[in-house]
């Protein structure tokens, strides 16, 4: 049995199955969060291509299906060869489990708290003991 998930940006959730459980988790990126800007608008100051946006009924891109695992000793070492310098930093701050979110064309870590600063990572602030939990139970 495997633990395959995706993430979806829009609604920053990990949504997927292992072990036998259905997960649907707040993740946060991290890196830049959120961007805001503020102004105003004038009559006769703002011009229609002055912004672009996504239409909020845009559903974006379809979420790709992720295998998750639990990071090994071994596997640690090997990404720490990769010379990626922010999912070093982050795995030498992490003491307890850490799972490795891949698919056919990336790979990301997934993590509880505390945050880290690393754009290749998720962050779940609650539910990461039962996720490890459940993804370990998959892998046997």
């Amino acid at each position: 049995m495997a633990a395959i998930f995706s993430y979806e940006p829009r609604t920053g959730r990990l949504v997927g199955s292992a072990g036998g459980q259905h997960f649907s988790l707040l993740a946060q990126r991290g890196g830049v969060s959120s961007w805001e800007k503020q102004g105003e608008l004038r009559l006769g100051k703002w011009m229609p291509s002055d912004h672009s946006f996504e239409m909020p009924d845009h559903s974006g891109p379809a979420p790709r299906a992720l295998r998750l695992r639990i990071l090994t000793a071994a596997d640690r070492v090997h990404l720490a060869a990769s010379g990626r310098r922010a999912i070093n930093d982050c795995l030498r701050a992490r003491q307890g489990p850490v799972v490795l979110a891949e698919n056919d064309q990336d790979a990301c870590l997934v993590h509880g708290w505390p945050p880290c600063r690393s754009a290749r990572c998720l962050v779940v602030p609650h539910g990461f003991a039962a996720l490890v939990r459940a993804v370990v139970r998959a892998g046997m």
